[in-house]
């Protein structure tokens, strides 16, 4: 910590960069005794106690540390906090959020165990798993009024939060599951993308930090699937890998990856690319080999490839029965 300057009123760091300016660590404050009579006059403000500078100016307040971190250390790595208690594995900065989409219309039932298996197995993550979704939205396919009256309460409950954002919509006919699957991927990235957390950290990063704001990851879960294992979304690298997971032979049950990548992807020839498929897993029948029979492994290769085309990315297998 070669920054330290006794004579300055100091702070461990400046929070993550969507909150970079006054918002500051709220756990180590030092305040030199000239000071001191303004921590008085400004009182304990928490998170907000960076807004000092206005009143001593920006000369006299410095950080121990010009890296940026949340103030929770089971949230994001943290080399100060530390030195008294563990820290979080990963670097954490945007958070994730977490995308509802399907292929049916979903049952109540449907939705109470998918919602069960997102809780025990997706919710919270990171190493130790403490960080819980900044964000979740749900596109749900319904068959008409009374189909989205008989789940609406439960889709408001059972996924670890209320969502942010959700939207019901007509399950379209003739479709594929690889094209309905596609299509509700799509309404619920749109939808993310107009929550109140979204719109407000897109402004403070342009206005703070000059860039545009980007969740760490965005996880696609399926509601009419019921997750069977834990998925750590932070173990995908998702700079240079897109990750699948598979669970009952269809479309992908899981899919992780972050902004950029999706824009490629919904802007691909996905559709078209899968528009002869069957509903199995790589079309032809389901073993991914034209048809030939191979089984095993390879019949996640059809999909691995049109996946990997339209991310431009390599794919990762998480699981095949997650």
């Amino acid at each position: 910590m070669g920054d330290v300057a006794y004579d300055k009123v100091m702070f461990p760091f400046r929070e993550w960069e969507l909150m970079a300016g006054h918002y500051v660590a709220d756990t180590i404050h030092y305040w030199p005794w000239k000071y001191t009579n303004c921590a008085t006059q400004e009182g304990f403000r928490e998170h907000f106690s960076g807004g000092v500078k206005d009143r001593i100016g920006s000369s006299a307040m410095s950080f121990l540390t010009k890296e940026l971190h949340d103030a929770n250390s089971m949230a994001d790595k943290n080399p100060i906090y530390k030195m008294c208690r563990p820290e979080q594995k990963f670097e954490i900065n945007g958070g994730f959020a977490i995308a509802i989409f399907g292929l049916i219309p979903p049952s109540r039932k449907d939705v109470e165990e998918s919602g069960g298996g997102v809780c025990r197995f997706l919710y919270l993550q990171a190493e130790p798993r403490s960080l819980a979704a900044t964000d979740i939205v749900v596109h749900s396919w319904v068959r008409d009024d009374e189909g989205e009256k008989d789940i609406d309460d439960v889709v408001e409950l059972r996924y670890g939060q209320h969502p942010a954002g959700k939207q019901y919509e007509r399950l379209p006919s003739s479709l594929s599951n690889w094209s309905i699957g596609f299509k509700s991927m799509k309404a619920a990235y749109k939808l993310l993308k107009r929550t109140p957390i979204f719109v407000e950290r897109s402004r403070s990063s342009m206005v703070k930090v000059r860039r545009e704001f980007n969740f760490d990851r965005i996880v696609f879960a399926r509601s009419d699937y019921t997750l069977k294992s834990v998925i750590s979304i932070y173990d995908c690298d998702t700079e240079s890998e897109v990750c699948l997971g598979f669970g009952d032979g269809k479309f992908p049950v899981i899919i992780i990856s972050v902004q950029p990548a999706l824009q490629r992807f919904f802007n691909s020839a996905f559709q078209n690319d899968t528009r002869d498929w069957s509903d199995s897993v790589g079309g032809d029948g389901g073993d991914g080999d034209g048809g030939k029979g191979g089984g095993g492994a390879g019949k996640y290769e059809a999909v691995r490839k049109v996946f990997e085309k339209a991310f431009n990315l390599s794919v990762k297998v998480l699981c095949t029965l997650c």
